[in-house]
């Protein structure tokens, strides 16, 4: 499974909260561990695994 890169995830959500402290915003974060495992195993073992 390729590694998750957690460190530049962090410095981009940092650098998006420090440009404007008045504006909300919306981050998404489209394909995270979860999404990899049912890709790789399908949705039906990766459910039966995380019931076990």
């Amino acid at each position: 499974m390729p590694p998750v890169d957690e460190k530049y995830i962090r410095e981009q959500c940092e650098k998006l909260m420090a440009s404007d402290e008045n504006n909300f915003r919306i981050v998404n974060i489209g394909f995270s561990l979860y999404e990899r495992v049912w890709t790789l195993m399908g949705i039906e073992d990766t459910l039966c695994n995380m019931l076990i």
